[in-house]
């Protein structure tokens, strides 16, 4: 069973991914930040993690800083609710976080599905 890691400041979208998750069938581990986590993985490893990019300080960069300069390819999806910063010529998204995949919320069940898929295929 692949176990995915859930990481997002606000409760209600972190339970609401991981019951999604949950109910395709796989492991789920949360953390209201980065820090939170990956200690809350204990020891074990997680097949992918889901992350809030607004849910990053500056120091919760540094597990996904570790992440990949140990495994390059390993599946980091990263969550925002500001991806049109995109199209402004904007990067949201941290370079220490180098996410394998975005999705921009609002998002649907099946969206997440897909994407958690074709991470975990990457």
């Amino acid at each position: 069973m692949n176990k995915i890691l859930v990481i997002d400041d606000d409760e209600y979208v972190r339970d609401s991914v991981s019951l999604f998750l949950e109910n395709a069938g796989y492991s789920v581990v949360e953390g209201a930040t980065s820090e939170e986590g990956f200690e809350n993985l204990q020891g074990t490893q997680a097949s992918a993690v889901i992350t809030d990019i607004g849910s990053l300080s500056h120091d919760g960069q540094t597990p996904f800083q570790k992440i990949r300069k140990r495994s390059p390819k390993f599946p980091i999806i990263a969550l925002s609710g500001t991806m049109s910063h995109f199209q402004n010529g904007g990067n949201p998204i941290p370079n220490s976080l180098q996410p394998t995949f975005t999705l921009q919320k609002p998002f649907t069940v099946d969206e997440l599905l897909e994407v958690i898929q074709r991470a975990l295929l990457h």
